[in-house]
């Protein structure tokens, strides 16, 4: 039996449809992946960017300079050679 030129235009349109759909959510999927990335470094931003506070402003009652200076001693100790 012959499918008329309807019935193929039909089928043809079906199976786009079908492809879109999976395009869809390949793209959904795609974009919960970048948000989530995106939380993800943003969270690890801002803990560096709370870590270098502490840095720039001693709390120990010591002016800038000489906290600096501590603090690269520090790393100099830590740091191995």
């Amino acid at each position: 039996m012959k499918k008329s030129a309807q019935d193929r235009e039909i089928e043809k349109l079906n199976k786009q449809v079908e492809k879109l759909k999976k395009e869809k959510e390949s793209l959904q999927r795609d974009k919960r992946n970048i948000k989530g990335r995106l939380s993800t470094a943003q969270s690890n931003n801002a803990k560096y960017r709370s870590v270098l506070k502490k840095k720039e402003k001693p709390n120990v009652g010591l002016d800038k300079e000489t906290f600096e200076r501590m603090m690269n001693l520090l790393d100099d100790i830590i740091t191995p050679v």
